[in-house]
């Protein structure tokens, strides 16, 4: 080997020239990558950044209720009288920061207009969308209740044609028995606009169905339950995009009633039947209350002509309104003033005994009378001579009541204007002229004579001058029949948690204890005179005796024939067993004549129905 010679140089591995192409290769790829990805987001920030901002927010939870059934109302025997039923109904909420939606709102309420068979501008309206919004963009609004398979079927195969626009299942009212005891069960309708501040205070939505009449106003607290609540996400379009939460409602309680709907049932049809009977003779209205004297419970509540509360659960259109429910809609049991006659001499006769003028033994002349500014007070053929209360009552005397009020007015110096404020006050004794304190909203006090003749005072003594109800008389005659104590009627006897399980009550949570409003200050001793005498009305020689012969127990009654100027008003009230009252009762058929001939035997039906003797007689009558 040459020493000055140069080291030979070896070639490059074929290998490692490959490897460094496919480096430069894989680093161009991740450029281009990056670059575009880079490029990518520049334009989604600068070019597309505000809509996709917009559709961002537009992906929110919402918080959409879910509206809790109401309570039942049940009859004395767990009966449901008023439940709850599924519709389905149509919402739409608007959401913020979608200009389509805004843009679109007329087409879809001239679109849901046609399906739902509603009025462009009632829809716009139920929307609630614009400057004069009434409710949070948050809260769906309630367009239609109760739609059909129909409109359901085209709405959910157009849902993506109505942004916005959404079925939802809700419970609704539904009374059981359309047109029975509606006067006492009421109905509900949506959020009055007069009250709307008043409820949305309270929780309640502007959309809320709310107990207006009857029953559902009086317990609306009670009957309404706890709303539950859904949170979902939402899209732009107006999409659910997943659920994240759901609270379910709690339903309202459950009224359990002091009334047993076969024996309500039996006293409508009673009342229908007459009213039908008479309809000739301008006869349009009857009523009728039956209460337990020993408790005030209200066990039949009945009023002709009556109507349907399903009715309310929709649109109430014009036509329906007049043909079904105009002239209806009145409780005129407890709201109803009617010129009550001699049914108020019992407390007449109570009142003289009290002020000392007359004693059991008192014989006062009966006849013919006369007052003073050219009137004349007759009993007719029927009565004369001097005679007791207690005959006074069992004939129904004009004349001794007058003398009553004559011995009162004689018996205090002064004026006799002061004697109408005494008066008053004795009737009021009674529940007469004053509100019961029934578990009812609208109870009237009845209608109170003005005019302060002379003659007027002694009218008042047997019944021509204030106008009472009918619940004030029943009050009135349940307080003779016990002995003296005023007692507060009332129709729900317990509030039970609610449940909606067939068959099934839920857990008491509070009950009705009877309520002594006050006890008569007269003498016990009295009060059975009283009792007597109204026990030989229905006795020989009593103006109803006809009316009550052949049943099983005695009656004590009092009839009354009260001349109204547009026809005589047909009264009777009593209670009966005699001996040990299990109903006190009043009849009251508007224009339907005398007492003893058109109330008598209605009350009689009555009794017949209560006692189950209506069963009897109809399993002796079969072949």
């Amino acid at each position: 080997m040459k020493p000055a010679e140069k080291e030979k140089q070896l070639p490059e591995p074929k290998e490692d020239k490959q490897l460094a192409r496919r480096l430069m290769l894989l680093f161009f790829i991740i450029f281009v990558i990056f670059a575009v990805l880079v490029l990518r987001l520049a334009y989604v920030q600068l070019v597309e950044g505000e809509t996709y901002a917009m559709l961002s927010e537009n992906n929110q939870l919402k918080r959409l209720p879910i509206t809790a059934p109401r309570g039942r109302i049940l009859d004395a025997n767990g009966e449901v009288l008023v439940d709850n039923q599924t519709v389905f109904t149509v919402t739409f909420q608007p959401l913020e920061g979608s200009k389509k939606a805004s843009q679109d709102v007329e087409a879809i309420a001239q679109r849901l207009a046609a399906v739902l068979e509603m009025d462009p501008e009632e829809v716009l309206e139920a929307m609630d969308v614009g400057p004069q919004q009434r409710m949070s963009s948050y809260i769906p609004r309630r367009i239609k209740s109760g739609i059909t398979p129909q409109m359901m079927a085209y709405l959910e195969e157009h849902r993506s044609e109505l942004p916005g626009v959404d079925i939802v299942p809700e419970p609704m009212r539904k009374y059981v028995y359309g047109r029975f005891l509606s006067h006492v069960l009421g109905y509900t309708r949506p959020v009055p606009a007069d009250e709307k501040e008043k409820y949305l205070a309270k929780g309640y939505r502007a959309d809320d169905r709310v107990g207006v009449f009857g029953l559902e106003q009086q317990y609306e607290d009670v009957l309404k339950g706890i709303d539950g609540y859904m949170e979902v996400m939402v899209n732009s379009l107006y999409e659910r995009v997943g659920t994240q939460k759901v609270v379910p409602p709690v339903r309202g309680h459950d009224l359990v009633l002091t009334i047993e709907r076969e024996f309500q049932m039996k006293v409508e049809q009673i009342l229908q039947e007459t009213v039908d009977k008479l309809a000739k003779e301008g006869v349009t209205q009857a009523s009728a209350v039956v209460l337990d004297p020993k408790t005030g419970a209200v066990k039949a509540m009945a009023n002709i002509p009556m109507f349907d509360p399903n009715l309310f659960n929709g649109k109430l259109t014009p036509e329906v309104y007049a043909k079904e429910i105009q002239g209806r809609e009145q409780n005129i049991a407890i709201s109803g003033s009617f010129t009550p006659g001699s049914v108020v001499k019992p407390a007449t006769v109570l009142m003289g005994m009290h002020e000392g003028v007359i004693t059991p033994t008192t014989r006062l002349p009966s006849g013919t009378i006369h007052i003073g500014g050219g009137r004349t007070v007759r009993d007719g053929g029927r009565v004369s001579g001097n005679i007791t209360a207690k005959v006074a009552l069992q004939r129904s005397s004009n004349v001794f009541m007058v003398g009553i009020g004559e011995r009162i007015v004689k018996k205090y110096p002064g004026s006799y204007l002061e004697m109408f404020a005494l008066f008053d006050k004795y009737y009021q004794m009674f529940g007469l002229g004053q509100k019961t304190g029934i578990d009812l909203p609208n109870e009237s006090i009845g209608l109170r004579g003005r005019d302060k003749y002379y003659g007027s005072l002694l009218y008042m003594t047997f019944g021509q001058y204030h106008n009472y109800t009918p619940i004030q008389l029943a009050q009135y005659v349940a307080t003779i029949a016990n002995g003296g104590y005023r007692l507060q009627p009332y129709l729900v006897q317990e509030i039970r948690v609610g449940t909606d399980r067939p068959g099934e009550l839920g857990e008491v949570i509070w009950r009705k204890t009877p309520k002594v409003l006050n006890r008569l200050p007269m003498d016990p001793a009295y009060i059975k005179d009283v009792q007597e005498g109204m026990r030989l009305v229905a006795s020989p020689g009593g103006t109803g005796y006809y009316v009550y012969q052949g049943l099983p127990f005695q009656v004590a009654a009092k009839t009354g024939t009260a001349q109204t100027g547009a026809g005589d008003n047909s009264l009777i009230l009593g209670y009966a067993p005699y001996e040990d009252p299990e109903i006190a009762f009043v009849v009251v058929i508007p224009k339907g004549g005398a007492g003893s001939a058109v109330s008598g035997p209605v009350s009689r039906k009555i009794i017949e129905a209560y006692f189950g003797l209506d069963q009897e007689k109809t399993a002796s009558e079969q072949p």
